[in-house]
């Protein structure tokens, strides 16, 4: 029978998103200024913005195509583990390296080859992402055995999401003041890596109720964007980021 969760697993699953909240922003913020405006290497930019705005579109459209990819596998991931915990396990650790890796560039000034290594970094960065975040978020309902359950882990969800992004705008600049930009990006990526992994000592098979999935994946998406409210809130959701990150791109100037 499953066990309905304790408030500590609650507590447990909104640091994740906390975690990924504070990576995903520190990047947003801080790659920018590295590779265009004024790198952290004191070097000339490593490569033009309208290469940096093409390479973060690509890196995009991975993430796109990633995210129905990763939720159908694992909702059809049959483990001792249960199906959502093993991906937010192995994903965690490569989420962290590849962030970290995206701020080492290999060539001092402007080349192309800086484009094409932001490209491959990117492309993996954003297929890591989503292989935590997919799940993660899938594991929300299916931990809730009630509308209070529910309510409780959204809500922490939501306050971890925002100590992230406020940790990233805030101490992102503190940071690299007194530890340089190096030493923050390090910093910020263990004290990440750590929150990813908090919601990891869930035991899901003891406390998640799931169905296996009946949609095929192109059922899956043909039924989600025939859902009208879906897509009004898809509108309202993308134009919010848009708005965010380009606020979020003005911090270091």
């Amino acid at each position: 029978m499953v066990k309905r969760l304790p408030y500590w697993g609650k507590l447990a699953y909104g640091v994740g998103a906390g975690g990924y909240s504070l990576i995903d922003r520190i990047m947003v913020t801080w790659l920018m200024y590295l590779y265009v405006l004024e790198p952290i290497r004191g070097q000339t930019a490593l490569i033009s913005g309208f290469a940096f705005g093409v390479v973060m579109f690509l890196g995009r459209i991975v993430d796109a195509i990633a995210d129905p990819l990763f939720a159908r596998w694992s909702d059809n991931h049959r483990g001792r583990l249960g199906r959502r915990i093993p991906f937010m396990l192995f994903s965690g650790v490569l989420y962290t390296a590849v962030f970290i890796a995206l701020f080492y560039p290999p060539v001092a000034g402007e080349s192309p080859v800086n484009m094409v290594y932001l490209a491959l970094m990117l492309g993996l960065y954003f297929a890591a992402f989503t292989a935590y975040v997919c799940p993660h978020l899938a594991l929300l309902p299916e931990l809730a055995r009630s509308n209070k359950d529910r309510v409780d882990l959204a809500t922490w969800k939501a306050v971890f999401s925002i100590l992230g992004v406020a940790g990233a705008a805030v101490a992102g600049g503190m940071l690299i003041d007194s530890l340089g930009s190096y030493g923050m990006i390090w910093v910020m990526g263990a004290i990440g890596l750590v929150m990813l992994y908090i919601p990891v000592l869930i035991r899901e098979r003891d406390f998640a109720e799931s169905e296996p999935a009946t949609l095929g994946l192109v059922d899956a998406l043909k039924t989600t964007f025939r859902n009208r409210p879906f897509l009004i809130y898809l509108a309202g959701n993308v134009t919010f980021w848009l708005g965010f990150n380009i606020v979020t791109l003005n911090i270091p100037a």
